[in-house]
């Protein structure tokens, strides 16, 4: 099913332009010098084939530099002159735009360096060729680009009745741009976008869903909206995708309420994470969705979450509360495994049963924990939990 076809107008490209506020020194990435030893050969650019000599006595007596300009630069500007201050020969310098000569000159013997500067604006390519005689050291320094490098940094789409966006951000300078247009969309399954610091994938345009995949490292707080817009239409987020968050950075985490899963290591060594709120509709946290979350002391499983995945909250060395909610069904294999600080742990639910904990699910963990059952499963618990890892210490009420 597709949503939000849209109406197209003009290029994007057309926004993109350098504004010429930023300065750099621009490197080249394409040299030939023939004191290489070798042969030159020829090469292409933009169609047009250019021949930079040969190898001759050693000495360079025939070069060329080309730049990559990308329409980015209003401006170049450069010093051209005898790079040790001598020269026995005269040099001719000759300055191609997408392969179109705009500019020759020549430079006498020990002539003192000339500023050359020449107009870039909406230029792909710039090539500078110097063509001297034996003995001579001519060459171009100081190449300074005038215009920010503009690159894609994130996108949204537009609606019929609002228009879409891209933020650009300058890799010289680090300024920024937002450009408005509106433009066709079509919204699919398996579409990905990104809104903020976060990235999505559209998992059922029908039922306006969408998946969390991926948060950015920098986050240092972790908010899961309930729901995110994409072309004007509004999709709920209905999971936490697997490693959406692995090795982040953020020190606490709130899961939206319209999340029904947590996927497999999702937060997984986020070392930092000291606090987490699990939303209401959470109805499954994956396996090992927190494993090695070092810094974490206290969670709390809501009534809607059934099962927990193996390894889900495995070497959490910090935590000290945990609560169970009503409802849960299962818990995986070493889900609290090797939580030496696990000092209480309340039980909501009365329907776990030996099939539906795993083996070491309670292992390793502090030797006297206190363990709050309800009253009606505190005989098959008493049983149960010793034989998923809990210590004969431990103490179950």
């Amino acid at each position: 099913m597709i949503l939000g076809v849209l109406l197209f107008s003009g290029l994007w490209a057309v926004e993109a332009k350098a504004d010429g506020d930023c300065k750099g020194y621009l490197t080249p990435y394409w040299t030939r010098n023939t004191s290489d030893g070798d042969k030159a050969g020829t090469f292409l650019m933009l169609g047009k084939e250019y021949t930079n000599g040969e190898f001759k006595n050693k000495y360079a007596d025939d070069m060329a530099v080309l730049y990559n300009l990308d329409k980015n630069y209003s401006n170049i500007t450069f010093w051209a002159g005898a790079l040790d201050g001598y020269s026995k020969y005269p040099a001719d310098y000759k300055i191609y735009l997408d392969g179109e000569l705009v500019q020759s000159f020549t430079r006498e013997v020990n002539a003192a360096p000339l500023e050359c500067s020449i107009s870039t604006a909406g230029k792909t390519q710039m090539m500078v060729r110097i063509d001297a005689k034996t003995f001579s050291r001519w060459g171009i320094v100081n190449v300074t680009a005038t215009g920010h490098q503009w690159e894609l940094e994130s996108q949204l789409a537009a609606t019929a009745d609002s228009a879409g966006s891209r933020q650009y951000r300058c890799k010289s300078c680090g300024a920024t741009k937002t450009v408005t247009k509106s433009f066709k969309i079509a919204l699919k399954n398996g579409m990905t976008f990104k809104k903020g610091k976060y990235t999505y994938k559209i998992t059922s345009v029908s039922s306006k869903t969408v998946t969390l995949t991926k948060g950015d490292a920098s986050l240092t707080s972790i908010s899961v909206p309930e729901a995110v817009s994409c072309g004007g239409v509004n999709l709920k987020v209905t999971a936490v995708g697997s490693r959406a968050f692995y090795k982040g950075k953020a020190t606490k985490a709130v899961v939206g309420s319209n999340v029904t899963s947590v996927g497999a290591s999702a937060f997984e060594s986020c070392t930092k994470l000291k606090s987490v709120k699990i939303g209401s509709r959470v109805s499954t946290i994956g396996s090992k969705a927190f494993y090695k979350c070092t810094a974490l002391t206290k969670v709390t499983i809501p009534a809607s979450v059934t099962k927990i995945g193996g390894s889900a909250f495995q070497s959490c060395t910090k935590l000290v509360d945990v609560i169970l909610g009503k409802n849960v069904k299962t818990i995986g294999s070493k889900a609290f495994y090797g939580d030496k600080n696990l000092k209480t742990i309340e039980i909501r639910t009365a329907k776990l049963t030996t099939k539906t904990v795993g083996s070491s699910a309670f292992k390793n963990i502090y030797s006297k924990t206190k363990v709050t059952v309800p009253a009606s499963a505190y005989a098959k618990y008493s049983t149960l939990l010793r034989s998923k890892g809990l210590g004969s210490k431990a103490t179950v009420k």
